[in-house]
Order: C-alpha cells, then structure tokens, then sequence
C-alpha cells in the first residue's frame, strides 16, 4: 500500500473517531442539562405542592362566629341580626333551620368599601325571640319587612338561601321600589314552587307527605328534630364538626323550640294547599319571569332545589340573569363552599348598576311600581268584594315638593268620579314638609285595579319616579277598621269604612 493512502486512511479514522467523541459529549451535556431541569422542576412543583392543602376547600371554613350580635325589636319581639360596614345594604337571609351562622363563613368575601352586609335571624329562629305564634310564611314575611323598616334599609341587595329566598322574593314582590338586586342558591323559587304535585319530590315524596301528616309531622320535626339532625348532615358534603353542629342544634333545644319549624314547612305551597300561600306562589311565579330586577343564580352539583339544570332553566326564562356554578355541594352549598360563594356575589355586585344608573334604567317603567303597589294590596286585603280604603305615605326628594305636589292634585283631579271610587285626597304632612299622605277609598279590589293600571295612572309614576324616595307606606282598612295614631284597630265609630 503506498505511503499516501495509508496516511489518509489514518487521517480519516482520526476524524470518525473525533465525531463520535464529541457526540458522546454532546449527548452526555444534553442528558445532564435535561436531568437538571427535571430536577429542579421537580423541587420547584414539590415546593408548590406542599403548599396546598390536602383538602383546600377546607381552607376557609370555620366553625367561628366572630361577629357581635344585634337586636331590634319588632312588633313586640327582638330579632337577632349581625352587621358589618357601611353604604347600601346586602341582606343574608337563611331557610329551614338554619340561621345567620350559615353565613358566617360567605360574608367575609362579600363585606368591603361601601357595602353593610347584614345577617338575619328570622323570627323563632337561631338568636331571635320565639314569640307565642303561628310561625307559617306570612306571619314571617311580616317580622322581615318589619326588621328591614326598623333598621330603615333602603336600596336593598338580597342573598337568600332556602326559604329564605321565597321570603325575599316576596319582599321584592311587595316592595319592587326598595330591592336593588337579588343573589339566590337552593332556592324555594319558581319553578320549584309551588308543587304541583307531591310525586314531583321523587325519592323525598313520602318523606314530604310525612311533614304534613298530622301524627307523623310532629313525630319528625319536633320530637325527632329531623331537620337539623337529619337534613342538615346529610345535604352537606363534608362532615360537620361538633362546634358546628352545636350551633345548628342550640336554637331547637327543646321540643317546644322547634314549632317554627313545623309551622312553616306546614305552609310550603303543594297541591295547591295552603290556599293562600298556593295562591301568592302562583302569582309571584307569573311576575319573576318578567321582572327586570337583576338577578345571580348560584348553583352547584349536584344540588337538590337549584340543580344545573334548573340554573340553565333561570337563564331561558328570566330576564335580566347571571348565573355562577361554584363546585360541589347538595344543598347547604355555604358550608362547603363558602368562598367560591362570596367571590361570585361580590363580583356580581361590584358590576351591578350604581343607584343614579339604576334609577335611570326603572324609571320609564312605571308598570313595575304599579305592579308592586297591586300586589302588596291583594296580598294583604281580606275581602276583595268589599269596600276598602288605603292610605299612602309617600316621603319627596326636597327639591321636588312642588312638582310631586302638581302632579299628585292632577291624579286627584282625574282620580274622582272614576268607576268605584269613594273618595280620593292628597295632603301635606303638618310634621314634616317632604311627607305626603295619600287617601284612596274604593268599592273593592277590581276598581282599584283598573285605577291603578288607567293610563293616566301611569302617566303620574313617570312624572313623580325620580322626584320620590325609594320607601312608600302602605296601610289598608276594611270594613270595621279605622286608622290611628298607632297604626290600623278594630272600631265602631262612624269613621269606619
């Protein structure tokens, strides 16, 4: 072989040889750069992941109530009430049997610059007084209209829960012109009431039938105090402490401490019984699906009253609607996930109108005050046949006395001599120069009606929407009734109607 070649042949294997050592070098800094990188992500994850706890949405729940209790009292009775902040007011209200401390761990997400968040125990439940009388749902929705009027709420956001919720829509039924917005979770609303049916409970069906039997009713909810020892375990999924349960159970100590219990599942509207409270229901279900009241639905899965797809229902046929899924839960949904709760209402509130855009959006609607006025008479008139006379407070922003004053002799005017009308006055209140008193007698419930829904009627709230305060009284007499000093009593004086 001649000298050359060889010497090439050498050069060649050095240059193979050359390659595949700076591969394998090449090959092992990658593999070593690779491994560093796994490694330290591998810290940094193991870093990350000792930070989370086991169970996160135990975080933020506690067994505390770390709020200073409150009381007011109305109609001879104190109510047990908790409050926090400031500007307008977001009421909490509870269902069966809870009370404010379900709330205890939903508010601090909610409270902040300009909101007075306030929790309430309705009457006969949690702290407030358990008076001598029938606990059903109208006698209650009379101690939460007293309490918001005590407390002198105005403007108020409503966060309900259970029946709680149908007492809030049936404030805001009634009193359209003092409710901003409402926030509601497993919820006694349409379409779940009123049932048409006790099949329509399912697997729950004789469990209902029970509460309403008058030998097995009191065996569970007052002997067996099966709300709160049987309900409430098991509609929450994660296990109540003792403190908790504690808590749940102190108001329904004894046997005579839970007929408010009994007496208001006793009013649950289903197969069209109780009468009335069937017939409010009805009523009510026909005006939420038009009422323009901004509304948040909070749902969870699987849920009982408010399950996704009744969330999904709320967005086909309400109006003005948002809805927030905040994870798993059945039916206590605070007590397992509070914070996702609060988050939602806060952020929901933070968008909602301010009070001037609000006012600006309802004021070309005076069909909805007309609606709210006609339901709050029908709702509390007894005879609707018969004869009756209202009077009205109404309270005017101080720069329109005089424009309120026009337009209120104006609808005197047009007002008098229409079909089944008595009598119709408009005064000034001698004791305070911004208050007028409206006084309305009529042959019964229909020619009010047609009063209140004539066009010139109509014409009259557009004028006078943003020239009066948000609060309206309302006092209704019927025949054998006068009004005083104290409010509506029995008479036989020739003033009555």
């Amino acid at each position: 072989m001649p000298q050359s070649n060889f010497i090439n042949q050498r050069a060649r294997l050095s240059q193979r040889r050359f390659k595949l050592a700076f591969t394998r070098a090449a090959i092992l800094i990658t593999s070593l750069f690779v491994v560093s990188i796994l490694m330290f992500s591998a810290w940094d994850s193991n870093q990350v992941l000792a930070q989370v706890p086991s169970k996160p949405q135990l975080s933020k729940i506690s067994s505390e109530f770390p709020y200073e209790s409150k009381f007011v009292k109305v109609l001879g009775s104190r109510l047990h009430y908790v409050e926090r902040g400031n500007g307008d007011p977001i009421l909490f209200l509870h269902g069966i049997p809870t009370s404010s401390y379900l709330w205890r761990n939903v508010i601090p997400w909610v409270e902040g610059d300009g909101r007075r968040v306030i929790a309430v125990d309705l009457i006969g439940f949690g702290k407030s007084d358990k008076p001598d009388i029938n606990y059903g749902f109208f006698n209650q929705a009379r101690y939460l209209e007293a309490f918001i009027a005590a407390l002198d709420l105005k403007n108020v956001t409503l966060v309900v829960h259970d029946w709680g919720a149908g007492l809030g829509q049936y404030y805001a039924w009634r009193h359209l012109e003092n409710v901003k917005a409402i926030a509601y979770m497993e919820a006694a609303l349409p379409p779940v009431y009123p049932r048409e049916s006790y099949a329509s409970f399912g697997p729950i069906e004789e469990t209902f039938r029970s509460f309403r039997d008058p030998q097995k009713g009191p065996k569970l909810l007052i002997d067996q105090n099966f709300f709160v020892e049987r309900i409430i375990p098991s509609s929450v999924l994660r296990d109540l402490s003792p403190t908790e349960m504690e808590a749940y159970r102190k108001p329904f100590a004894t046997r005579q401490s839970r007929q408010p219990i009994y007496d208001l599942i006793q009013t649950i509207p289903i197969e069209g019984q109780p009468n009335d409270t069937w017939k409010v229901f009805e009523e009510m279900a026909a005006w939420w699906r038009g009422a323009e009241i901004p509304k948040l639905v909070i749902y969870a899965s699987p849920g009982r009253l408010t399950p996704p797809k009744l969330a999904q229902w709320a967005v086909e046929n309400l109006k003005n609607v948002e809805t927030a899924f905040i994870g798993y839960s059945t039916h206590f949904l605070q007590e397992d996930n509070p914070e996702a709760i609060g988050r939602a209402i806060s952020d929901w509130y933070r968008r909602l109108p301010s009070p001037e855009r609000a006012q600006a959006v309802t004021q070309p609607e005076p069909k909805a005050v007309v609606q709210s006025i006609i339901n709050k008479v029908r709702s509390q008139l007894k005879q609707p046949d018969a004869p009756f006379a209202l009077m009205v407070q109404l309270q005017a922003k101080p720069q329109f006395i005089e424009q309120v004053a026009a337009s209120y002799a104006e609808q005197v005017r047009l007002s008098r001599g229409q079909r089944g009308n008595i009598a119709y006055d408009f005064n000034l209140d001698a004791s305070n120069p911004t208050r007028f008193v409206l006084y309305e007698r009529w042959t019964n419930l229909d020619a009010f009606i047609a009063h209140e829904t004539a066009s010139y009627t109509l014409k009259h709230f557009e004028r006078v929407a943003s020239m009066l305060e948000a609060s309206r009284q309302l006092h209704i007499l019927e025949p054998g009734e006068e009004l005083t000093s104290q409010g509506i009593s029995q008479t036989n004086a020739s003033s009555k109607v």
